[in-house]
C-alpha cells in the first residue's frame, strides 16, 4: 500500500517492518544513542538482577522527546490465536519501524499474560532502542531473567507420546531459528527435554511457538 514515502510498508516475515523512508529516524536514533548510558539493574528475579520497566522508561523517556521519537506497544492477538507484542518505534517525520514477538504465557492464567508483557515490554524496548543493560558485573547484559510461566513439568502427569516429540522436532528442524526455539520451550515450559512435555505444554507449545 501507498499513500506517501513514509508510509509505504516494507514487511517481513520475521515479524519485523518499516516505513519506506528511514533516515530521519536513523539519525534521530543515533543521537539518542549517543546521549543514553548503560541502563543498570535494580531488582532481582529467580537467579539474576534485571532492569523493571519502570526504570528503562525513566531513563528514555527524556531521550525519545528529546530527539523527537516515541514507543507504542501493543499486545495483540492475530486468527490463529497466537498473542505476541508489538512495538513500534516512531519519529515526529512520520517514519517507523515495527517488530514483534511472541509472548510466553499460560492461557489459562491471567496473571501470566500481564507478567508477560511486562517482561517483553522492557525487553523489547531495550532492543529497539539498542540499550545497554549492566550485569551483576558492571559488564553488558549476557544473561536473560526467565518470565514466571505457570507451565512448569508435573511429573503427575503422563508425558507425550515419541509421535508428538517427532511431531516438534520436525517441526523445529523446518523452522530458521529451531535451535533458539527449542531453548524458549525448555524455559518455558520448565522441562528438561522435549519428551518430558505433558500434553497440555504439548499444545501450548504448538501454539505459542510451532503454529
Amino acid at each position: 500500500m501507498e499513500n506517501n514515502n513514509n508510509n509505504v510498508i516494507s514487511e517481513f516475515n520475521s515479524g519485523f517492518a518499516c516505513s519506506n523512508e528511514m533516515d530521519q529516524l536513523f539519525i534521530a536514533l543515533g543521537a539518542l544513542q549517543s546521549d543514553m548510558e548503560t541502563v543498570k539493574k535494580s531488582d532481582h528475579g529467580h537467579r539474576h538482577r534485571y532492569s523493571n520497566i519502570d526504570t528503562v522508561l525513566r531513563m528514555v523517556r527524556p531521550l525519545l522527546h528529546k530527539h523527537g521519537l516515541s514507543v507504542q506497544q501493543h499486545p495483540c492477538t492475530d486468527s490463529n490465536g497466537v498473542t505476541s507484542l508489538v512495538t513500534v518505534l516512531g519519529h515526529k517525520s512520520g517514519q517507523w519501524t515495527k517488530s514483534s514477538c511472541g509472548l510466553i504465557f499460560d492461557p489459562t492464567d491471567i496473571q501470566s499474560l500481564g507478567g508477560s508483557i511486562s517482561y517483553n515490554r522492557r525487553y523489547a524496548i531495550v532492543s529497539i532502542l539498542g540499550i545497554e543493560q549492566e550485569d551483576d558485573n558492571g559488564n553488558s547484559n549476557k544473561s536473560v531473567a526467565r518470565p514466571a510461566v505457570s507451565l512448569s513439568s508435573n511429573t503427575t502427569r503422563e508425558p507425550i507420546s515419541a509421535a508428538h516429540v517427532a511431531d516438534i522436532e520436525q517441526r523445529l528442524s523446518s523452522h530458521m531459528n529451531g535451535d533458539e526455539l527449542r531453548k524458549l520451550i525448555l524455559q518455558a515450559t520448565k522441562a528438561r527435554s522435549l519428551d518430558g512435555l505433558s500434553e497440555k505444554q504439548y499444545y501450548f507449545v504448538l501454539k505459542q511457538f510451532l503454529s
